[in-house]
């Protein structure tokens, strides 16, 4: 089983294949309109997420660079490449759910890591 990263306890992957799954079950039975809201709304929670991850990976970064020895930052390299593979993953998925969707969130405009979407 594939298991994300967690970067403290808030971190949630809001597209893992178990996460959408049951996001699919609680959009049964809604009217139209209130799939788009909550599929909006879903889109972007995990732009939220996606950034205050980024923020914590740059963080990380700089700490790395101005305050562990020589030792530890050679050891923390793959920690950081792990955390930034990861956030690779969660842009991917937001903008393959941007493109799934795109015909449910017409009219809406996302921003994130750098690029703008409008639908």
């Amino acid at each position: 089983m594939n298991t994300p990263i967690h970067y403290g306890n808030s971190h949630r992957d809001s597209f893992a294949p178990e996460a959408l799954g049951k996001f699919a079950l609680g959009l049964a039975g809604l009217p139209p309109e209130e799939i788009r809201k909550s599929k909006i709304l879903f889109i972007k929670n995990a732009i939220s997420e996606y950034e205050a991850t980024a923020a914590r990976v740059q963080a990380t970064s700089s700490l790395l660079g101005g305050y562990v020895g020589k030792i530890m930052t050679l050891g923390m390299i793959d920690v950081t490449a792990i955390k930034t593979a990861q956030l690779k993953l969660m842009s991917d998925r937001i903008k393959n759910a941007i493109e799934v969707w795109r015909d449910d969130v017409q009219g809406e405009v996302f921003q994130f890591d750098g690029e703008t979407f409008s639908l």
